[in-house]
């Protein structure tokens, strides 16, 4: 298991945080490099009883871009609730013309 060792928004030796949902799917798809590994939180930090006490990440690198890890939970939420509602208002707007 690997260490997650992260500045946010800026390229470090062992990789930086990625925040930019387009940014994050284009690095997964052309991926020469990808791990995913999980974090496990200290037991101070973990409030609630029984709940979840590990971290996902995913660790990418391709042939043009430096070593960076990606939260999964992060890209989930902002197709969910950034890019699907665009999808929606798209679909709505072109049934409209026909």
């Amino acid at each position: 298991m690997w260490a997650l060792a992260v500045e946010v928004g800026s390229e470090s030796r062992r990789g930086a945080l990625i925040e930019d949902l387009w940014d994050s799917l284009n690095r997964v798809i052309h991926a020469k490099k990808l791990v995913v590994g999980w974090e496990r939180l200290p037991d101070k930090v973990s409030v609630i009883a029984n709940g979840a006490v590990v971290i996902p990440y995913i660790q990418v690198e391709t042939d043009r871009r430096a070593l960076a890890f990606i939260d999964p939970f992060a890209i989930a939420h902002a197709f969910l609730y950034q890019a699907l509602p665009k999808l929606y208002s798209r679909d709505e707007l072109s049934g409209q013309i026909q």
